[in-house]
């Protein structure tokens, strides 16, 4: 048995530190274990630049072919990557070796299935029970670059013009710059900085230094794609979903994470997904991010317009909203507790638990918050919007008092 405490499990992965017991031991056991749940075949293995995820993935691979999986190594690279790997090269599913936007004091497990559904990490847990799989004769183990391919899949979709410099700047893992580089080569922008998370499965941009929101982003993707219908989560400005339906843009509201997204997505017949986080989910791509895509239609955005992101931005800065604040959660804190204290807080205004509680009382006071227990880390999230910035600073004030008492 697994002595690990199922708190190391998140909503879509395994993440931890290795003084938890998240070692070269429990990796093997993994890539055993998770090898016979995902049928015969072959498993795409990729990690990202951890010190750690290298000797964690070797393990992983030994798992996997000591039960009998054939192993396609496509060695450092990004999340997307292996996704598009294992759907294009017939693999029955994958494994990357990453903690995701975590410091680099955590190492973690992605596994995906191969109809591009992650496999939760209390699956993940229950699976690590099961006994040991030792096949009559080991998998296989081939070496892959997929970048050539996963850079020609990005050009064509986006459209991007031959010889057409790249004018930006790049704070991205080697993996990404590499396909960016098989595309276009790069011109580094003062104006504009794209930056990709550890696993670069999140992006966001910065005009002159300043951020602009996932949700201001995709909306303009959204409109400028003429995408017929956008999934958004419950983060979501007014000013956003106000923007898009003003441009005839369907809006399915879900909950935070890939897995609602994916499942909305799925239901609604919707084009494209877009997480406050970065997280921009694509049909083009079987419904996973691809966020070197994003990058290249934002920038064929601003070339055929001819305006900046912050000008064609204009229309959604309506009102006043706030980044997501994290509040860790320190010994007993109960998230329940303190969701039922903000629901008290919003009695006599709209309150729904699609994720957490949300309180609407937009149309009478001017105002919405949504707070919420993280998927992936022991921390409370608090988002917030308000017609004015006093009414917003006042909102968040005293949710944040709820939430830290």
């Amino acid at each position: 048995m697994v002595d690990l405490h199922s708190s190391l499990s998140g909503a879509y992965d395994i993440r931890g530190h290795q003084d938890d017991g998240i070692d070269e031991l429990f990796a093997h056991r993994l890539g055993n274990r998770v090898a016979s749940r995902l049928g015969a075949g072959s498993v795409v293995v990729g990690r990202d630049g951890r010190l750690a995820s290298r000797a964690l993935a070797d393990a992983v691979k030994s798992g996997l072919q000591q039960a009998g999986a054939s192993v396609i190594d496509v060695g450092y690279t990004a999340s997307p990557h292996v996704y598009w790997a294992m759907r294009h090269l017939g693999a029955v599913g994958a494994i990357m070796v990453t903690a995701s936007h975590n410091d680099d004091s955590y190492v973690g497990f992605k596994v995906v299935r191969r109809d591009g559904g992650v496999v939760p990490g209390s699956e993940l847990f229950t699976i690590l029970q099961t006994p040991e799989v030792l096949a009559l004769k080991p998998g296989s183990m081939k070496d892959e670059d997929v970048s050539v391919g996963y850079a020609s899949e990005v050009a064509r979709q986006s459209g991007w013009p031959a010889g057409e410099v790249i004018a930006c700047g790049i704070d991205a893992p080697i993996s990404v710059r590499q396909v960016l580089e098989r595309i276009a080569p790069i011109a580094p922008s003062a104006e504009l900085l794209a930056v990709f998370d550890s696993d670069a499965d999140r992006i966001a941009l910065y005009e002159h230094g300043a951020k602009v929101r996932a949700d201001v982003l995709g909306a303009l993707l959204a409109v400028h794609l003429k995408a017929d219908g956008v999934v958004h989560d419950l983060r979501c400005s007014r000013a956003v979903l106000e923007y898009l339906h003003e441009h005839g843009v369907a809006t399915h509201r879900c909950a935070v994470g890939r897995v609602a997204f994916q499942e909305c997505m799925a239901s609604t017949g919707a084009v494209m997904g877009v997480e406050l986080s970065g997280h921009m989910y694509w049909k083009l791509f079987d419904g996973v991010e691809a966020p070197e895509y994003a990058l290249l239609v934002a920038l064929a955005m601003m070339r055929q317009s001819g305006m900046s992101l912050n000008a064609l931005a204009e229309p959604m800065k309506k009102y006043a909203s706030s980044e997501e604040m994290s509040v860790s959660l320190q010994g007993a804190q109960d998230v329940d507790v303190i969701l039922e204290r903000v629901e008290r807080f919003g009695t006599g205004h709209t309150i729904d638990r699609l994720d957490g509680v949300t309180i609407d009382a937009w149309e009478h006071e001017g105002w919405w918050c949504n707070v919420r227990a993280s998927h992936t880390e022991p921390v409370a999230r608090l988002v917030a919007e308000a017609k004015e910035k006093h009414l917003l600073d006042r909102v968040v004030a005293e949710v944040l008092a709820l939430v830290r008492s």
